[in-house]
């Protein structure tokens, strides 16, 4: 598993805001003229009283601001921290525009008209096309003071300060994170009461994938400086293809593409939002690094805080000494924090390096390394092992790997070595295509120390619809063994322990009025027990015709009984119902008569049969009590019951056995579930339901 470090680059440009703070800027000066080999500058007198020397021009809104190489101070290029040779440009690139839209802009001229025009004459580079893969950015380098325009010392001084020395930190700061809370009627019901919804701006130059997308640049105030850096101050807005970026502040560098933003600053992608006081964006290579920073990753529902942020043009995040948690903002009942850690929201997963588990703040579990997912992505990788130990097996490890064979296709393959016993395998398969899913699960020990033979499991189960109406089902568990379970409880697979193990098959099929299926069925008796009879074949028709509020129900079974010693043999029934269903929202009345009656044909050559008749009438209240929040039911109920006819307890009992005591249990007419006993009885069964109900109706 790859762990796609980027150490080197985190290093470089973690740079960009310590070297470009406001302090080193204020020093000083340049005084600067042009030559026929490009500008030549030297040191001037402090910002403060180069008020005189500063340039100002208000280029076009199509003009896009850069100088060559030849146009920076030499003691520019000695201070620079130099970029990959291979991302610099050796010709003159294939331009894009980067629009300055400026809304105020200080007209007053501080440049001699015919160095002014030589000036504008040298800004025209624009955007290269250059690769948006992990590749070294260029580092946004701390550039020699230089002079600015139409921004007043006093303010210029302000900034530094307020940037260089009190600078906010939004770590914990959730105000604006995208949070909508939702109303108490939407919420109810929901663990968090709000989504993290960003705003719909993916359109027009913003939208997604155009690889030549044009750079706007929208501020309130602008200066150039000369050596290619503009200054933008107030509702500063950088637009381009799949990214917006606002703040306060901004210093843009266009001859690398590098923006250095500060104040307030809110970087967005689809699907992710950061915020931090200082952000450093390269708009070539997409990469973004930020100090104290929160962010929102919208599709995972998950937020986080990162003392040192990188974010990758393949969306993908680095962090350290940093937080997560998919509470809602201000709730860190739980939490993941990580000396280092990487997300990668493409690809669904995560993982960090000397991690803590917090509960309300408090850390309860440390690990070295954790590989975590995002969402419902698979991977395929070691699950998390186990480990027991009892007095008979001894330890118990299990180590489980995950294969993700195919989007529809897994498999999940569990070594155990149990110290006793043993090494043992277990297997989970998982298939699904578009009329089934099936399951096959497996167990295998070669030879068991303390059993001394082989030891196996087996359990199929398949659920389909191979054709419209038609439906199958298949549920198959056998074991080597009586105690198989008892020794060796499954760590993985998801068997059903039972005393009897169902052995099944169906095939069915439905229409709109009725139904009709056929069913195998056999058992594996582990516990000692009397094994249940087996069904070999099983066919049952059923349905229910309506006619406005009456409806007549019926059921028709055969079924083929077979036992290794008990009594066995065939059993026809048939049970007719005639149904009036009298419902009004206050109350309901429904009257009902029946027929029971089954058939047998029996292996020690008799033929019993018995018939049975009932009559039931079912009736009840509906009350209801409105308050502010909810709304509260009475309901009272009266369910008055006949069962005549013959006697059945006389009847060879296949799979017959009386109802227990519940509530829906008191209220069935027949007291007995299968089709070979009924209650005889005259019964008034009373009964009193209360619910309550919210706005929204649960």
């Amino acid at each position: 598993m790859p762990s796609k470090k980027k150490s080197h680059k985190k290093l470089l440009l973690s740079l960009v805001i310590a070297t470009t703070i406001p302090g080193a800027h204020a020093a000083s000066g340049w005084d600067c003229t042009q030559t026929s080999e490009g500008w030549s500058c030297s040191a001037a007198e402090p910002l403060a009283a180069q008020s005189t020397s500063t340039t100002s021009s208000e280029p076009s809104p199509t003009t896009a601001l850069t100088v060559s190489d030849s146009s920076l101070p030499e003691a520019s290029k000695a201070a620079a921290v130099k970029a990959p040779e291979t991302l610099e440009p050796q010709s003159e690139p294939e331009s894009m525009p980067v629009t300055l839209i400026k809304s105020e802009v200080d007209k007053q001229d501080a440049v001699p008209s015919e160095t002014k025009n030589d000036y504008v004459a040298q800004a025209k580079l624009g955007e290269s096309n250059k690769s948006a893969d992990k590749v070294a950015m260029p580092v946004v380098t701390a550039l020699p003071p230089q002079p600015t325009a139409n921004i007043p010392d006093e303010t210029v001084e302000h900034t530094i300060a307020s940037s260089a020395h009190s600078v906010p930190s939004v770590s914990g700061s959730y105000m604006n994170l995208d949070w909508l809370h939702l109303s108490p009627i939407d919420a109810e019901g929901l663990v968090c009461k709000g989504v993290y919804r960003e705003p719909e701006i993916w359109s027009e130059i913003l939208t997604p994938g155009i690889a030549k997308s044009a750079t706007t640049i929208d501020a309130n105030r602008s200066s150039t400086v000369l050596g290619g850096l503009s200054e933008l101050e107030g509702e500063v807005v950088i637009k381009q293809s799949g990214r917006q970026i606002e703040s306060e502040y901004a210093q843009f560098d266009s001859k690398n593409r590098q923006a250095l933003l500060r104040n307030n600053v809110r970087y967005r992608e689809p699907g992710f939002l950061l915020r931090a006081d200082t952000i450093s964006a390269d708009l070539d290579s997409s990469v973004a690094i930020a100090n104290e920073s929160s962010y929102v990753l919208h599709e995972n529902e998950l937020r986080g805080e990162a003392l040192a942020l990188t974010r990758y043009a393949d969306r993908s995040i680095e962090t350290q000494n940093s937080l997560i948690t998919f509470c809602e903002p201000g709730n860190n009942d739980w939490a993941i924090r990580a000396q280092e850690m990487t997300l990668y929201p493409e690809e669904g997963f995560g993982e960090s390096w000397h991690t803590r588990f917090e509960v309300a703040g408090v850390p309860v579990f440390y690990l070295p390394y954790f590989y975590f997912p995002l969402d419902d992505t698979r991977r395929s990788g070691f699950l998390y092992p186990s480990l027991s130990q009892d007095k008979e097996n001894g330890f118990d490890l299990a180590l489980p790997y995950y294969f993700n064979i195919a989007p529809n296709t897994d498999d999940t393959l569990t070594a155990r070595l149990i110290e006793k016993r043993g090494l043992m395998l277990e297997n989970e398969a998982r298939y699904l295509n578009d009329f089934s899913m099936n399951q096959l699960s497996t167990g295998w020990m070669p030879s068991d120390d303390i059993y001394n033979q082989e030891r196996w499991a087996l359990s199929f189960d398949h659920r389909g619809n191979p054709a419209p109406g038609w439906g199958t089902h298949v549920d198959f568990t056998r074991v080597s063994d009586d105690d198989y379970f008892d020794d060796l409880a499954p760590v993985e697979l998801r068997l059903p322990v039972k005393d009897d193990l169902n052995q099944s098959a169906t095939v069915s099929y439905s229409a709109s009025t009725w139904s009709a299926s056929a069913l195998v069925n056999d058992y594996q008796t582990i516990d000692g027990g009397s094994k249940p009879y087996a069904r070999m074949p099983q066919l049952t028709l059923s349905g229910a015709e309506t006619l406005g509020d009456t409806r007549l129900a019926y059921l028709g079974q055969y079924t083929d009984f077979t036992h290794e010693t008990n009594t066995d043999g065939q059993r026809t029934h048939l049970r007719p119902t005639l149904t009036y269903d009298w419902n009004r929202t206050w109350g309901f009345l429904r009257p009902e008569l029946g027929l029971w009656r089954s058939d047998y044909n029996l292996s020690n050559g008799t033929s019993p049969s018995a018939t049975a008749n009932f009559a039931s009438l079912d009736s009840g209240l509906i009350f209801e009590r409105q308050g502010e929040l909810a709304t509260q039911t009475l309901e009272p109920r009266i369910k008055l019951i006949h069962v005549g006819g013959d006697d059945t307890q006389s009847l060879q009992n296949f799979d017959s056995s009386g109802l227990g005591f519940s509530a829906g249990s008191l209220f069935d007419t027949l007291g007995y579930s299968g089709n070979d006993r009924v209650a005889h009885t005259d019964q008034a069964t009373l009964g009193l339901t209360s619910r309550i109900f919210s706005l929204t109706g649960r």
